[in-house]
């Protein structure tokens, strides 16, 4: 049909409407490919660092902390030892790994965007620099916001909060402490602030911290909300783990299991959060070499995320 027009503008000698039909013959032309790219960098923004990136980041981190062991103290090179280890498990399971950042990437962005700041315009520049995977850029940003609001409490809390996330992820634990406490004096009762730094302080092995953490947000969690509430299961399943990391796998085993009759009541069988809970009963129980149950336990998590997610997911 645009050959037949043109053909027509030609024949009557109409230069203008034939320039302007060239110029909307182009126009049409280009539109889909200027969608699909479009679409393609609003999906790589929202995904944050790419795969290559991500793999760059342990390797570049790696080097790192392998080049300050030797010169580090004893304190410090036991935690330099701790992050060493944590990164080698990053780069054995490079795939998973990934898949679990960008799960974790979503909800975090979800979250801050529903975040009512004081300053709205540094944080909803971190928060693209976060979808953008340019972890540096945002934490300087939620920097500057610490430094521009100390007269907004919450809003310098949050702050504090994202910084301590992003040097968890990077695997600064020093820093992630740091931050994490910081965010927890503002906000002592901000059971998220608190179940962070009880998980930071599990990870260097300092349980009596870890603790004393998961158990104030267990109790204010179980003060706001009730027995049966996803909170109140997630400070429980913690204080679970933190068991488990003391061998103390009895004790484990109630937590998780109070945990997991929580969320079957909240979501029912076939939730993530609940394989989940299946999952660290299987572990639990196959410490104490109970296997015949422990089995009972992964079957009833894979069969869970099989539905979930499909045969070929992480």
């Amino acid at each position: 049909m645009f050959q037949k027009l043109r053909a027509l503008l030609v024949t009557s000698k109409n230069l203008l409407l034939l320039e302007f039909f060239t110029s909307i013959v182009v126009l049409l032309t280009l539109l889909p490919q200027c969608t699909q790219t479009t679409e393609k960098n609003t999906i790589n923004n929202y995904y944050g660092a790419s795969p290559e990136q991500y793999e760059q980041v342990w390797n570049r981190r790696k080097k790192e902390v392998t080049e300050r062991l030797p010169q580090a103290d004893d304190k410090e090179k036991q935690l330099l030892k701790v992050e060493l280890a944590k990164i080698q498990v990053k780069q054995n399971n490079l795939h998973p790994s990934y898949e679990k950042y960008i799960t974790e990437l979503k909800e975090r962005i979800a979250e801050l965007e529903q975040f009512k700041s004081s300053n709205p315009q540094l944080f909803n520049k971190a928060i693209g620099a976060l979808k953008q995977g340019k972890n540096k850029v945002a934490d300087d940003l939620f920097a500057q916001v610490e430094k521009n609001n100390v007269d907004t409490i919450k809003t310098v809390a949050e702050a504090s909060f994202q910084r301590a996330n992003i040097a968890e992820d990077e695997i600064r634990y020093a820093d992630a402490l740091a931050h994490y406490q910081k965010a927890y004096r503002l906000t002592p009762n901000n059971t998220l602030y608190l179940n962070r730094l009880g998980f930071i302080y599990n990870i260097l092995g300092k349980y009596k911290e870890a603790f004393k953490y998961y158990e104030l947000a267990l109790k204010s969690d179980l003060k706001t909300y009730g027995e049966d509430h996803p909170k109140v299961a997630i400070s429980r399943n913690n204080l679970g783990s933190a068991w488990e990391s003391l061998e103390k796998h009895k004790k484990a085993i109630e937590y998780f299991e109070l945990a997991l009759r929580s969320d079957l009541k909240t979501y029912g069988k076939d939730h993530p959060q609940v394989a989940t809970y299946h999952n660290n009963l299987g572990s639990a129980w196959e410490s104490l070499g109970k296997h015949k149950k422990a089995i009972e336990y992964f079957e009833l998590a894979l069969k869970s995320d099989l539905k979930t997610y499909g045969e070929d997911h992480p």
